[in-house]
């Protein structure tokens, strides 16, 4: 079977979750006897050429953060009725007779491509963020009335009429799922949880490390918590949490927050794939304080296949994996409670154990038997 995986994103531009999800599933269905392709957007000013595998539409979405954001509005209802982009994409489609179609992120490509191939083509969706919802695809805590005002809710009746087509969907937490059905999206889909599939080669058994460090990772801004975990880890008793140390590891957003960081907290910046799993093996706990609702922070899930305990907030779908591998979960901004789950967490330290049939339903290949069952 032949099948494309379209995302606004691909390599060499990748940038977060939602394109390493793109590969594996790649690397599984290739694996499993499938032929793939990929079509996704580049720079509109790069040189990267097709090959005969990756097909690439040209596109300002790269550049979108460099757009003043009262011209955001402008370029996402343009992003949103992009003609060029469904004939460039059913043209590649029909010429590379393909038989089946992933669909994932379309900021970028455009809502009206998805509607035809979704129309056309044996087809699943795979969620990874709200952007039908809301054009940022982000919702914070405490501010969840931004994706009800009035610009937003008009923005909804337009991208849920290019949805309507969509006849499968698959998310790895009930919430994102809950939380589209709510503003009436995906009503005549059939609807699937099925967690986000880990490598096989991240399966990783870590009962010889005995390090008792904290650890951090994603970027160093305000909406992903880093404020709240600075402000619990400094209330905590030198005495308490002698010897051990917080890393934190991450693209420096807002270096303004780490003014504050004492001797105990190390800052380590951004890593490579190789390092930061290096990183996650050398430490105890990994702690995910974000109060930007989280679908299924792939941290969670590589930290947890590795042994470390886990403290998370419990917002948006972060809650449901957390709870799989036994993480510790505090309400999102709460300085009390992480501190308390963090003086916990060295005091009496817990190692749980997750049963293998468990951990199967993480594993690539039991991934791909599944979504390759969907019809």
């Amino acid at each position: 079977m032949k099948i494309a995986i379209i995302n606004n994103l691909n390599k060499p531009f990748s940038r977060g979750g939602a394109e390493r999800i793109c590969e594996l599933q790649k690397k599984g269905l290739e694996k499993s006897g499938n032929e793939v392709i990929n079509i996704s957007v580049k720079p509109y000013f790069s040189e990267q050429k097709n090959n005969s595998d990756n097909f690439y539409l040209k596109g300002f979405f790269p550049y979108l953060n460099k757009i003043p954001k009262f011209l955001r509005l402008f370029w996402h209802i343009a992003n949103i009725l992009n003609f060029i982009n469904t004939i460039k994409v059913l043209y590649i489609l029909k010429k590379e007779n393909v038989d089946k179609v992933f669909t994932h992120n379309f900021t970028g490509i455009g809502f009206l491509t998805l509607f035809f191939v979704s129309k056309f083509y044996s087809q699943i969706h795979f969620l990874h963020d709200i952007a039908m919802i809301h054009p940022s695809g982000l919702m914070y805590y405490r501010k969840e009335d931004k994706i009800d005002s009035l610009t937003s809710r008009y923005y909804q009746k337009l991208t849920i009429l290019f949805t309507l087509t969509i006849k499968n969907v698959v998310a790895p937490s009930n919430w994102i799922i809950k939380l589209h059905e709510k503003k009436g999206f995906f009503k005549k889909a059939t609807k699937l949880k099925y967690f986000n599939p880990l490598d096989d080669d991240e399966f990783f058994n870590r009962t010889h490390n005995h390090t008792r460090d904290f650890i951090y990772i994603g970027l160093v801004a305000k909406h992903k918590g880093i404020d709240t975990l600075l402000k619990a880890w400094q209330d905590i008793d030198s005495n308490i949490k002698k010897d051990i140390k917080l890393k934190i590891v991450g693209k420096l957003i807002s270096k303004d927050l780490l003014k504050s960081a004492d001797n105990s907290i190390l800052v380590l910046g951004e890593k490579n794939r190789s390092d930061l799993k290096k990183e996650l093996v050398n430490s105890a706990c990994l702690i995910m304080p974000s109060t930007c609702y989280e679908n299924s922070p792939t941290v969670i899930y590589e930290a947890g296949i590795k042994g470390l305990n886990i403290i998370s907030s419990d917002i948006g779908g972060a809650g449901e994996i957390a709870r799989f591998f036994h993480a510790s979960l505090f309400e999102a901004s709460n300085v009390n409670e992480l501190k308390d789950l963090i003086i916990k967490e060295i005091k009496n330290p817990q190692q749980y154990i997750i049963e293998e049939g468990e951990l199967l339903k993480l594993k690539l290949n039991t991934y791909i038997e599944n979504i390759l069952k969907i019809n």
